[in-house]
């Protein structure tokens, strides 16, 4: 009978949430000190006919100083512990009736997301996708100084940043596959200051030929070497000066970043989005750039030999 009662009881968990929409879940976690600062924000909408007095949602993980926020203002909650999971139940200041919209935001610690191996952090997080979420937004900001190693974000991620730090974005839209109920991110990263004290070192005890050598091999192991690499450019942008102002500012954006997401050269242009699709169909039509499609975005690079 006890593990019908448990599944019973998780049942009627489930059902509850499931009363209620979630048109937008932005969730974002910071790291700082071997500890993550996260905050969820749950955009609700009451999809039933039936009036919902209290709010219960599971986030994975021992939550400590937790504060929850609706609509600006502090909340009373409770929480329950049922595995690796925290149900947070909140009373709602006035039921929430059909056709309702509500707000609420959850601020906690978790001390225990991040595990140190040597000279390496690894952060390991889930969110539980249950109810109706239309739109999951997820960034984890790394600590100022830190980068992500190589192959070391899964699932792939968007990364970004704000000038210090290294911004790791995920997002998912309806319909959220069912494997993706439970969204786990694993994250491994390190100092790159101290990976680049080791490298200091390493190179303090070798001449400097040797050091211009390893430069080239490095260049060349990509099939690239610096005087072709710098002439590439020099006839890019001899040719470019034949462009209008328009094409020549997205082509100059593209040499210095080759292979950039058509979304970041609308960014840093200020362009709109059609303007910007409509230049770079004509310089691809010219044979000066190639579009390649990497899931919903389009990877911007130069055409090759050119």
């Amino acid at each position: 009978m006890r593990p019908l009662a448990a599944a019973l009881l998780l049942l009627l968990l489930l059902a509850r949430v499931e009363a209620v929409e979630i048109t937008n879940y932005r969730a974002s976690l910071e790291i700082e000190d071997g500890l993550a600062r996260g905050e969820v924000t749950l955009s609700l909408l009451n999809d039933q006919n039936i009036s919902i007095v209290e709010f219960r949602y599971p986030l994975f993980g021992r939550l400590e100083e937790l504060e929850v926020m609706g609509d600006g203002k502090t909340l009373e909650f409770q929480v329950e512990e049922r595995g690796e999971r925290s149900y947070v139940i909140t009373p709602l200041p006035e039921p929430l009736e059909y056709g309702e919209s509500y707000e609420i935001t959850y601020r906690y610690l978790l001390r225990n997301a991040v595990e140190k191996h040597e000279n390496i952090y690894i952060l390991s997080v889930t969110h539980s996708l249950f109810a109706n979420v239309k739109k999951f937004e997820f960034t984890v900001a790394l600590p100022p100084g830190y980068g992500v190693v190589e192959n070391g974000v899964s699932p792939e991620s968007t990364p970004t940043s704000d000038g210090r730090r290294v911004i790791l974005k995920w997002e998912l839209h309806e319909p959220i596959p069912p494997e993706l109920k439970d969204f786990r991110v694993i994250v491994i990263y390190e100092n790159l200051f101290e990976a680049r004290n080791y490298v200091y070192i390493a190179l303090l005890m070798i001449a400097g030929v040797v050091i211009l050598f390893l430069s080239y091999k490095y260049l060349k192991v990509r099939g690239i070497s610096i005087g072709l690499l710098l002439d590439r450019k020099k006839r890019l942008e001899e040719k470019i000066e034949i462009l209008k102002e328009d094409e020549q500012q997205i082509m100059k954006i593209i040499i210095e970043n080759d292979g950039i997401d058509q979304r970041d050269i609308v960014r840093i242009t200020g362009f709109s989005k059609t303007k910007v699709s409509k230049i770079l169909s004509e310089l691809e039509k010219r044979g000066a750039i190639r579009k390649v499609q990497v899931g919903r975005r389009n990877k911007i690079y130069l055409a090759k030999n050119k």
